[in-house]
């Protein structure tokens, strides 16, 4: 790369970055540098800006008072490009680059409505007030870590803190593959602790006094589902009948190949892909559930046969439904189970999503391996079922110590 030092009013650098698109307007003549994908229209005049073309671009860094000043920026500029730097570095901060990625990357339909509106708070609560001022040329490792201490200093959870760091290393490691930054800090940050708050899960005797006070309700499939296989509440609603196995006797399977959810703009409820890979997934169901899920099959197909079935939804052939054959809302799932767990006497912190807890927490007290807890609950690694569910693993070595004790008696 030609690079050289001279002198004007100041002391000032020069560097060729050769040749690079750019297109001209072909009312003003501006010329527009492309640096990511071309313009239509021009920013100065409206004018029509004609198809991209390569031209020489220089770059010139002045207002140094000595010559030597200018030569340690120019040795620093030429090591940073030769790390993979951007030549040019936008003035674009991190706060208006996070708003672009998480729009690119839902107009791509790479993240879920769901997610990308979760994804939009955290940056504007967490990351934003923090450093969204930053540029993102200049961000660094302790940005990250700034983040993270804010989020300690408020009192969230190592979970959340996590969640942020993965967000801005999911961006970051877009903007290092785009050229924009030379390396993805988030990577070299801080990794939160794993103080997780314990969680505390309903017992036994609570699931049945919930499903007993929801029985007869339009919530009791649902809430039946959920308490015997841990699904996610949209994987419970978008359920249909060919996702199931039923025979009339011993364990049937279930399927879990999509999710009823209800896009970020709040419109009319969609069927979409499992939350990960890992969340598509078969498991056995046990014949209580089974012999339940024939008798509501047959049910169902009488009451449908005498109303009809909403079109829209018919050929859905949903499990769990609002009696025209139509879905059941999420949002009124989860408020439903709250009332119908107030109505059971049940602590004011039950939830839906306890379910999935006690699920799990039965899974792992019974015996069953970490590993395939993890791939029945459709968790991304079996590594954070671990870590969720640090008690009862605590809980279980000290059933395997007492096991020990007894079989070898005394110490000698």
């Amino acid at each position: 790369m030609k690079n050289f030092i001279r002198h004007r009013s100041t002391w000032e650098f020069y560097l060729d970055l050769g040749e690079q698109l750019a297109q001209r307007c072909t009312n003003c003549a501006r010329r527009m540098w492309v640096e990511r994908r071309p313009a239509d229209v021009c920013p100065r005049c409206g004018g029509t800006l004609a198809e991209a073309r390569p031209e020489r671009r220089q770059r010139w860094q002045a207002g140094f008072a000595l010559k030597k000043d200018a030569e340690a920026a120019r040795k620093e500029e030429l090591r940073r490009l030769e790390a993979g730097g951007d030549p040019i570095p936008s003035d674009e901060t991190i706060a208006e680059y996070l708003t672009r990625w998480l729009v690119d990357r839902a107009a791509r339909q790479e993240i879920r409505p769901r997610t990308v509106q979760r994804y939009g708070q955290i940056i504007e609560t967490d990351i934003a007030p923090q450093i969204g001022g930053v540029r993102l040329s200049k961000i660094r490792a302790a940005e990250v870590n700034r983040v993270l201490d804010a989020m300690a200093a408020r009192g969230l959870s190592s979970s959340s803190q996590r969640q942020a760091r993965a967000i801005l290393g999911r961006a970051l490691q877009d903007a290092a593959s785009d050229g924009l930054i030379p390396i993805n800090v988030a990577r070299v940050s801080r990794s939160p602790g794993n103080s997780q708050r314990k969680v505390k899960p309903p017992t036994a005797e609570q699931v049945r006094a919930l499903l007993d006070k929801a029985e007869g309700t339009p919530w009791e499939v649902p809430l039946t589902i959920a308490a015997f296989t841990g699904a996610r509440r949209g994987e419970v609603l978008g359920l249909a009948w060919s996702d199931f196995e039923l025979p009339s006797e011993g364990r049937g399977t279930m399927e879990i190949a999509r999710a009823l959810q209800r896009p970020a703009s709040g419109r009319s409820l969609d069927l979409v892909d499992p939350k990960t890979s890992n969340a598509h997934r078969k498991l056995a169901i046990p014949p209580v559930l089974v012999a339940f899920l024939r008798r509501h099959r047959a049910e169902q197909r009488r009451r449908l046969l005498q109303i009809g079935s909403d079109r829209q939804w018919a050929t859905a052939d949903l499990v769990c439904e609002r009696g025209d054959g139509g879905p059941l809302d999420p949002d009124g799932f989860t408020h439903a189970t709250k009332r119908i767990a107030r109505d059971a006497g049940l602590p004011a912190s039950f939830t839906l999503h306890a379910l999935r807890h006690a699920a799990a927490t039965q899974l792992l007290e019974a015996g069953v391996s970490v590993k395939v807890a993890s791939s029945m609950l459709g968790h991304s690694s079996s590594s954070f079922t671990a870590d969720q569910y640090q008690y009862v693993l605590q809980k279980m070595t000290e059933a395997g110590a007492d096991a020990l004790g007894k079989a070898y008696g005394t110490a000698r």
